[in-house]
């Protein structure tokens, strides 16, 4: 989606990040920094996401799971991003 709204931003002439910035989201890391502006994404911690899940279902089974757990995710600052203009 990152890329997709990078490539509309630069078709209609607005410079990324000097006009806008662009922030993604699962960090796709292999596609994100092959591109310029590297785009800064959120990253997901799948691994983690993952073992959290397989202990949960093989400890207890899908009854009594809380309905939502929450996990860090963290920014991945790269060079699609710039501070607000003054």
């Amino acid at each position: 989606m990152a890329l997709g709204a990078l490539m509309a931003l630069r078709e209609s002439g607005v410079e990324v990040p000097g006009e806008m910035s662009l922030v993604g989201y699962d960090d796709q890391d292999a596609l994100v920094t092959r591109i310029s502006p590297a785009i800064t994404t959120v990253r997901l911690p799948f691994y983690d996401m993952g073992r959290w899940a397989a202990e949960r279902l093989f400890g207890q089974g899908v009854e009594g799971l809380a309905t939502r757990t929450y996990m860090p995710c963290v920014p991945v600052l790269r060079e699609s991003v710039a501070p607000p203009r003054s």
